[in-house]
């Protein structure tokens, strides 16, 4: 019996030692301790890649191609977001491309954006942003996004020309923001 044991054994050790080199592909374990003297080893996160910001377009019911863009809530009663006067500037002034679409250079164009009395320009020469009271008091009333499309083209490799194309091809690969 004691013969079989140790020929198994044996056999166990030389197959176990004859396996063919592996390349570790798993992310470095990460130490996680859970407040205890004990350490828990799990790997570490994959990389993601990273998020490519997309193009949009938009359209106003009226002429505020000038005029800084805040974000409300649904209910248009208090701010979300709105931009520091160093934000803004003329780099921030959306561009007029085909068909009367405006290309949002600055991003956050979205169903729940209004327009303020302020231009770009007085905008950015504040000293410090207005109260968040003043910059509703500041919001046009009317002014609307009247529609808006996300389109298939990185904000990064977007022209006049590109924008121009896409919408000549009708949007048809375009995600609706504000139908």
């Amino acid at each position: 019996m004691k013969a079989i044991l140790y020929s198994t054994i044996a056999m166990t050790l030389s197959i176990g030692g004859c396996s063919s080199a592996k390349t570790n592909t798993e992310a470095p374990a990460a130490a996680v301790t859970d407040g205890a003297d004990a350490t828990i080893r799990r790997p570490a996160p994959a990389p993601r890649p990273a998020y490519m910001p997309r193009t949009v377009i938009y359209k106003t019911n009226g002429d505020y191609n000038n005029n800084v863009t805040v974000v409300v809530t649904p209910d248009g009663k208090s701010l979300v977001t709105f931009p520091a006067p160093g934000d803004v500037g003329q780099q921030s002034v959306p561009v007029a491309v085909a068909d009367g679409w405006l290309w949002d250079r600055r991003g956050g164009i979205g169903p729940d954006t209004r327009f303020l009395t302020y231009t770009y320009d007085e905008y950015h020469a504040l000293q410090q942003a207005p109260s968040v009271d003043d910059l509703m008091r500041a919001i046009i009333p009317e002014a609307r996004v009247t529609a808006a499309y996300r389109l298939p083209l990185p904000i990064a490799r977007a022209t006049a020309e590109a924008v121009d194309s896409i919408i000549a091809d009708g949007l048809n690969a375009a995600t609706p923001i504000v139908p």
